[in-house]
């Protein structure tokens, strides 16, 4: 008999507790799943000072105060008496958690709450909502958890050197634009790069080159 997940009773701290910070490809590949923009899932939240993932520029105007946002999935009001919010995806049943996009859900979720340290995959990065020790190697798939980090850690790279170009021509023009002026270009930019697969997935590709291939082609 196959031993039990340790999600397979929990409340799913993780999708109520946390904000899920997601990189373009994610929010590209959610919004081909759903048939639906990032907007209607997705939040651009802010900070004053450029910090982790707060990096995103979307007034570049003299004097204008700065703004650094991040693209964070949509957190709806909490279905649950110990948590104030949960993910837009998050379904209930009873007192348990499933993600409703599954197929389709983030890097940052695929790799919970597995670490990756050179070679080795770590078990125990779930935070609070993971105990020490919940998860073992027999209950992971270890050589894929491995590729998913490191597509993980290309996504963010590509997504980063996508914010670096968008935000080097807002400052160029001094500009300010909207929210859905910067989903446009996500998903420009995202369509652009799908038509190179197998460039996108490629582990040993040149994220910089691909970037910059893709910030000319959409006029960037």
């Amino acid at each position: 008999m196959a031993t039990p997940l340790p999600c397979n009773d929990c409340v799913a701290g993780c999708c109520r507790g946390y904000n899920v910070v997601v990189t373009g490809f994610d929010a590209f590949r959610l919004a081909r799943a759903l048939a639906a923009p990032p907007s209607d899932f997705c939040d651009l939240r802010w900070a004053a000072a450029p910090e982790g993932h707060y990096r995103i520029l979307l007034n570049a105007l003299p004097g204008a105060e700065k703004r650094y946002y991040r693209l964070v999935l949509r957190r709806l009001d909490g279905d649950h008496p110990r948590f104030e919010h949960r993910c837009t995806f998050l379904l209930t049943v009873g007192e348990r958690g499933r993600c409703g996009v599954y197929e389709a859900r983030p890097n940052v979720c695929r790799t919970y709450p597995t670490s990756l340290d050179g070679e080795s995959v770590g078990f125990d990065s779930g935070g609070r909502w993971c105990p020490p020790g919940a998860w073992t190697p027999d209950l992971v798939d270890v050589p894929l958890a491995r590729l998913q980090h490191r597509r993980r850690d290309r996504h963010l790279a590509l997504w980063n050197a996508l914010v670096d170009g968008w935000n080097a021509r807002l400052l160029a023009t001094s500009e300010a634009v909207g929210h859905a002026f910067f989903y446009r270009f996500l998903l420009d930019a995202y369509v652009d790069l799908a038509a190179r697969a197998p460039a996108l997935d490629d582990p040993d590709g040149d994220v910089g080159a691909l970037a910059a291939d893709t910030l000319r082609a959409i006029g960037y």
